[in-house]
């Protein structure tokens, strides 16, 4: 495996990524620690509510590596209401 560290730790795990990829996740991972280091400084009382993906990589990142209340809505919860009896 080559590449970096994180990269042979996906592998390992069945994820595959173009580097290309990778680097829009580290993109994605600058942007949400931004945001999460903005929100604990002007309104740490605030909730984030994401509803656009990554929602997974958004959640677990803003959720292990800031304070901030977070709150991910995936494109099936918003379909659940037109399939719910």
């Amino acid at each position: 495996m080559s590449g970096p560290p994180f990269a042979e730790i996906a592998e390992k795990h069945g994820y595959y990524f173009s580097m290309g990829e990778l680097g829009l996740r580290l993109l994605q991972h600058q942007l949400y620690d931004g945001c999460g280091a903005h929100i604990e400084q002007v309104c740490p009382n605030a909730w984030l509510i994401q509803s656009g993906n990554p929602v997974f990589e958004g959640c677990t990142m803003m959720t292990r590596e800031t304070g901030v209340k977070f709150a991910a809505c995936a494109m099936g919860t918003m379909a659940t209401p037109r399939y719910a009896p």
